[in-house]
């Protein structure tokens, strides 16, 4: 892991620390099984924060489909 990188992700803990929420929802689907999706929220009006918050997640989630920032 780069420098650049080490910084983006101890910035992004940071903001999800001092700003953010980290939570799950769990749902029993019909069959009986259990999923579990996690959620993260920065309700912040910075949009600085915000685009940073979203490319940091993006890098983090590339390829993932069922990983996608809104």
């Amino acid at each position: 892991m780069g420098n650049q990188q080490e910084r983006s992700l101890g910035w992004l803990a940071g903001i999800l620390d001092g700003e953010g929420t980290i939570s799950v929802q769990v749902y029993t689907l019909p069959s009986g099984r259990v999923r579990i999706t996690p959620f993260i929220a920065v309700p912040n009006t910075d949009e600085g924060i915000l685009t940073e918050t979203m490319r940091i997640l993006s890098e983090l989630l590339d390829g993932k489909e069922d990983g996608k920032p809104r």
